[in-house]
């Protein structure tokens, strides 16, 4: 029996036809080319619009679309080859929709312009969560590219046409004095009334059908080419001349344009970018010459000898074992010690050997900037939120609720002065309103990559620069912590026993996966062991000590800080029994985008409108964090090693969401990306409030020299770690900050490296922390100087492409000085990180 479809399959079989026919021609697939190209290449000027000045824009911006013209002019003629050229065409026009809506959404989403080169990080697994947030967002931009272009059609595919018109004749003109010489040449006349067919960039007759395309779609007379009869209309004429103008135009800015990197960077066109961004190569080295005392000169050097090594090699010395070039702190050139300085004064009131430590932690926060670790009432964060209620004021009972996220973080920094009514929301614990130790207020992090900036805590040294992880296949050159604590389990003491000395353990944890982009490979690399390091594949699998709970995952990478619970306490209480001593590293998460709460957690509304509602939850999952902390130091109090562990927190970055709305650092220079807190603490220690600049590598040095001054080391301990601390970068917080060499001709430069890691560098100096200057290490990226103390928030920072242009814009003889001088150190710099880590790019 003769099967029939049901009458709702066939209508919808219909309507979908009747949609493809609409869709699926000629004009239609040009347009969208159009509108993909066109949007993309507006957005990308207006991306760099700031770094131009008005007259390079009105008098060569013509420039910036010539390749655009070339590309869509070719695709136009495509089309008119016949069924399978309009087939490849289709193809490259569903491309350039993908490309262009990507591009937009990007930077809608993350308040930056994506990089082509980048995108290989997308072929890691864990990536395609991240990706997928910002589905929605690439719909609706190819929702709205798509309505564009069927607007549009029509008046993309006349303009096209008319452009290959004007054309027409210079070709023709071209041709004909081409077919004349040529006939000349060989003694022939050229009939005079012959008419050149073959040369005509399109033919002059078509048949509509030809047209058809997807089961012979039919297309009106509007998609043909043919030619305007002699007869023309005025507004036809008037067209044809407005075009050939704008060609003209087009051709002449192309020719005479200065040989400026800016205008032929804002010149490429959409489908070549990718290839642009991966061969583009590095400027810095064309800008500033090098002064002579810094030519030919580097850090590395034969390792220091240590009586103390083990006999055994151990990893994060290999140097020493295998007598290869080791950074030299003496032979740095921009190294400044402060070893012979005193202790801080608060630091000189107290016995440090009254403060003991046996355990040490390392607490990473994720997305943390330093103005929500505590949050105040009339500051950074707060001013954005108080402009999304009507008169700039925040409702009481949204003030309560602020004023209650971060209690944790004013107790651990003892910055208990908020701006809200009778301190409220402080925390006391044990009787005290802070636990005591040091909080820097103008902390910078190594780099604005999370997995970068784990090199800097933990093994105190700026990351390589280069894009995203590659320090695990690279001489990470300086041992880390754990390597250090682990070289203490078998020191070799000559004559002397390390007697009284407990085995270190180092452990790493946390609840995300340890999957996205190879950290699970560069952990180890920094001394952890592969058994002492838990990430969220582990907590989801069966078979270990404690079985994995029902827990949702937070974000992307994975679940909330509370999955690892049982393990930070079975970490202290195994130390407790086996009397070893603790080096415990922990990430958190709930932090990180998309700032979602774990299903028990209520989030709540702190922002005045649906436009910043990232910026509200984000502060939610800082309010959990802080939360979280407290929880740590229950655990703490619990096993009764809270006053005997000594805890560092630190941001791994920051964010500039209330500033732009972005939750990513990616390619984002803003100063709160960088700005990050950084506490040690210790409830034996008193409050200190450090203002001098510092960076996050400093965190190595000072654990090492609190270890030294409160005797809590062996002896045999304490002259390795004496010696090791001598070669590191950064100095000890607990002393004051040298800002300049002995003999005056160095600053205390400070390096941070811009997420992902190989385009732009961040350069300040201790002795003018309010002067910054990022500098690109590729082509494509700005030059950008601001200065704090006049511009707090960076509103009118200055940009250019071109090196000598932001120097001529500066306001003052003392910022052009000092940027010259910064991008001379950059330039040295640059070169020597990737001599130390034996990286060639």
């Amino acid at each position: 029996m003769e099967s029939r479809l049901p009458s709702s399959l066939v209508a919808l079989a219909q309507t979908l036809l009747g949609v493809a026919s609409r869709l699926l021609t000629r004009q239609f697939i040009f347009a969208v080319a159009c509108v993909a190209i066109l949007s993309a290449k507006l957005l990308h000027i207006y991306a760099h619009l700031d770094a131009l000045q008005l007259h390079t824009v009105f008098g060569w911006g013509w420039s910036f679309f010539f390749q655009d013209t070339v590309v869509l002019l070719l695709l136009r003629l495509l089309l008119d080859q016949g069924i399978f050229a309009t087939c490849i065409a289709f193809c490259i026009s569903a491309l350039l929709l993908l490309m262009g809506s990507g591009s937009t959404a990007f930077y809608i989403t993350a308040g930056t312009e994506l990089r082509w080169k980048n995108m290989k990080a997308i072929h890691d697994p864990s990536a395609f969560k991240m990706l997928a947030t910002g589905i929605f967002m690439l719909l609706v931009v190819m929702a709205v590219l798509f309505v564009v272009s069927m607007v549009l059609q029509s008046v993309c595919f006349v303009v096209a046409d008319t452009c290959i018109d004007v054309l027409r004749v210079p070709v023709n003109a071209l041709y004909r004095l081409a077919r004349k010489g040529f006939a000349k040449w060989r003694g022939k006349e050229l009939p005079e009334e012959e008419e050149p067919k073959s040369y005509l960039l399109l033919s002059q007759d078509h048949d509509d059908d030809s047209d058809d395309f997807a089961y012979d779609l039919e297309t009106n007379s509007a998609g043909s080419s043919q030619q305007t009869p002699p007869s023309a209309s005025a507004l036809m004429i008037c067209l044809r001349l407005l075009v050939g103008f704008g060609m003209a135009l087009q051709v002449l800015c192309t020719m005479f344009r200065p040989p400026d990197s800016s205008l032929v960077f804002l010149s490429w066109t959409l489908p070549l970018m990718p290839i642009v961004h991966l061969m583009v190569g590095a400027t810095l080295s064309t800008v500033v010459a090098l002064p002579v005392t810094f030519q030919h000169i580097t850090a590395l050097a034969p390792p220091i000898a240590f009586s103390w090594l083990p006999d055994k090699p151990h990893a994060g010395f290999e140097d020493w074992y295998n007598n290869k070039p080791h950074y030299s702190a003496e032979k740095d050139p921009l190294e400044l010690s402060n070893l012979d300085q005193e202790l801080l004064p608060e630091l000189q009131k107290i016995d440090l050997g009254d403060v003991p430590i046996k355990h040490v932690m390392l607490m990473k926060l994720e997305s943390t900037r330093k103005d929500v670790f505590p949050l105040k009432k009339n500051a950074g964060v707060w001013d954005r939120l108080a402009s999304t209620f009507k008169n700039n004021t925040i409702p009481p009972k949204i003030e309560q609720q602020i004023a209650s996220l971060t209690p944790m973080a004013r107790y651990l920094t003892g910055d208990l002065e908020n701006g809200f009514a009778n301190g409220s929301h402080n925390l006391e614990r044990n009787g005290r309103t802070f636990r005591g130790g040091i909080s820097a207020q103008n902390a910078h992090t190594t780099a604005t990559y999370t997995l970068k900036s784990l090199l800097g805590t933990h093994c105190g040294i700026v990351p390589l620069v280069a894009d995203f992880n590659i320090e695990y296949t690279q001489h990470i050159y300086q041992p880390c912590l754990p390597h250090i604590f682990d070289a203490f389990n078998d020191l070799k003491c000559g004559n002397e026993s390390n007697q009284g000395a407990s085995n270190w353990t180092s452990k790493y944890m946390q609840s995300t996966t340890l999957g996205y982009d190879n950290q699970d490979l560069l952990m180890p690399k920094l001394g952890f062991s592969e058994d002492n390091i838990i990430g969220g594949e582990y907590l989801k699998e069966e078979g270990h000590k404690f079985p994995p709970k029902n827990i949702s995952d937070v974000n992307y990478y994975g679940m909330p800080e509370i999955a690892i619970e049982d393990y930070l306490r079975d970490a202290f209480a195994t130390a407790k029994k086996t009397g070893d001593r603790l080096f415990l590293s922990h990430l958190t998460s709930t932090s990180h985008h998309d700032f979602s709460l774990p299903e028990d957690e209520k989030m709540v509304d702190l922002a005045g409108n649906k436009d910043w509602d990232m910026l509200s939850r984000y502060l939610n999952s800082i309010g959990y964090v802080d939360r979280w902390l407290g929880k740590i130091l229950d655990i703490l109090d619990e096993q009764g090693v809270a006053d005997e562990t000594l805890i560092i927190f630190v941001g791994d970055h920051g964010l500039s969401i209330a500033e732009d709305n972005s939750f990513t650092p990616y390619h984002n220079p803003k100063i709160s990306n960088f700005h990050v807190p950084l506490v040690v603490s210790h409830p034996s220690l008193p409050r200190i409030n450090l203002t001098e600049p510092v960076t996050s590598l400093q965190i190595l040095p000072t654990v090492l020299d609190l270890l030294l001054e409160t005797q809590t080391l062996t002896p045999c301990e304490a002259t390795a770690a004496r010696e090791l601390l001598r070669n590191y970068e950064g100095q000890s917080l607990l002393r004051s900050q040298k800002t300049i060499s002995d003999d005056n001709k160095h600053l205390g430069w400070q390096f941070t490296i811009m997420n992902p890691g190989g385009s732009s560098l961040a350069v300040r100096d201790a002795n003018h922390p309010e002067l910054r200057l990022i500098v690109p290490l590729m082509a494509g990226s700005e030059w950008r100087f601001t200065d704090l103390a006049e511009d707090s928030y960076e509103k009118e920072a200055v940009l250019s492409f071109d090196f000598n242009t932001l120097v001529r814009r500066l306001d003052n003889q003392v910022q052009q000085a000092w940027v010259k001088k910064a991008v001379q150190m950059a330039e040295w710099w640059v070169e020597e990180n990737r001599k130390r880590y034996r990286f060639k790019p």
